[in-house]
């Protein structure tokens, strides 16, 4: 098996956009995505446009996870929003 020792390169940023919080606050959010390819031959014959695919994903599960938590919750814990967003897929 080979390993590979990369560092993660931002490959595309989730555009600004408005969210609902579960209180019925509006907010805009965006992020920038960094994220590292473990199999190349699986990404380029399984996706059709890695990077849109990736933001996709991104911005979904962001919106999905910030339209559960109350305003007030979101600015007290910026940073355990930020560690439950990162994925690892193996």
């Amino acid at each position: 098996m080979t390993t590979y020792s990369c560092t993660p390169t931002p490959v595309c940023g989730v555009h600004w956009y408005q969210v609902i919080t579960a209180d019925g606050a509006t907010i805009e959010i965006g992020a920038d995505v960094y994220f590292r390819v473990c199999d190349a031959v699986l990404s380029v014959t399984n996706i059709q446009d890695l990077n849109y695919s990736t933001r996709v994903i991104c911005q979904t599960s962001l919106q999905k996870h910030i339209a559960k938590k109350n305003l007030g919750d979101i600015e007290n814990d910026r940073q355990t929003i930020t560690n439950s967003l990162q994925v690892f897929v193996l």
